[in-house]
């Protein structure tokens, strides 16, 4: 004899599980649960499934959790499963995936079509795609468009585009206000910049601390943001930092900052830490030795 149905409150406490799972980092525990909650019919299960899968780089079962979610309805799955097609380097798949997107009502749809043609497929077509959309009030491509133009040349004039685009790109943001502040508006891009701050955008951190550092003159205020950028886990914030302290000739400081720099593999952090070696060595080894002396309780 088959087992009754689960009622609807056992399936949403088994979604809701492993939903707690998911955003603790526990996707191979939160998998089995999503998988079985979607079995059982819950109309989110097959999403969170695949982002889960996702998170495990398993890319193909992704695509058939999206797959399935899409099939339910969700408007959500086809811009997953175009991603995880790409994952897959099935672009063919992923173009189909995105245009399936665009039919849906998503509105990432021609951004992300249009990053797949820019690199794997016809970049000058890519362009005008974007351009099109844009035009037609697509902020998400308005905004990828302008960040991409403005990585090819930066006195390209893009600010309409990244003003269309700022709302819903960080990157967007960002370039909008260095393209302001190199014009003299200060306060709007010292303002842009918060507000990236304040979502998480290591970029703006970063920019931020260089317009605090040499248009504010605003030491403290730069430091505090490079340090809560690296923190939070922004490998080129040690750089930066070490550079901010060694112009205040806080030798130790730096070197500690470029050493994190260069043990996570920046290039530049590792030249700049060389580079304080070679001209501030005696500096450093008499920084060292005040501290040993300190440490052991000597004068």
């Amino acid at each position: 004899m088959s087992e009754p149905p689960a009622r609807s409150k056992d399936v949403d406490d088994l979604y809701d599980r492993a939903c707690d799972l998911a955003e603790s980092g526990q996707h191979s525990d939160a998998e089995p649960l999503f998988r079985r909650a979607a079995e059982l019919g819950h109309p989110h299960a097959w999403l969170a499934l695949g982002n889960s899968l996702g998170s495990l780089e398993r890319h193909a079962e992704a695509v058939d959790a999206y797959r399935a979610a899409a099939q339910q309805g969700d408007p959500d799955a086809y811009l997953n499963l175009g991603i995880h097609h790409e994952e897959l380097q099935d672009w063919a798949s992923a173009e189909e995936a995105y245009r399936q997107a665009e039919i849906a009502g998503d509105a990432r749809a021609m951004r992300a079509l249009g990053d797949l043609r820019r690199w794997h497929g016809d970049p000058a077509a890519a362009k005008d795609l974007l351009r099109q959309a844009a035009g037609e009030g697509d902020a998400y491509s308005a905004g990828y468009l302008g960040v991409w133009l403005y990585e090819d040349d930066p006195t390209a004039d893009v600010e309409a585009l990244l003003r269309q685009g700022a709302e819903v790109d960080d990157d967007a943001r960002s370039d909008l206000a260095w393209i302001l502040r190199a014009g003299g508006d200060l306060d709007q891009a010292e303002s842009l910049l918060r507000r990236g701050v304040d979502a998480g955008h290591a970029d703006s951190s970063i920019k931020l601390a260089l317009l605090l550092e040499e248009d504010r003159h605003d030491l403290v205020g730069a430091e505090d943001l490079l340090r809560q950028a690296a923190a939070a886990g922004e490998l080129f914030a040690w750089n930066n930092l070490g550079t901010l302290l060694w112009e205040q000739r806080r030798f130790l400081e730096a070197q500690a900052a470029f050493q994190r720099g260069a043990a996570g593999a920046d290039a530049l952090a590792g030249r700049n830490l060389r580079h304080l070696y070679a001209t501030h060595r005696r500096q450093l080894n008499r920084a060292h030795r005040k501290l040993r002396r300190a440490a052991s309780g000597q004068r």
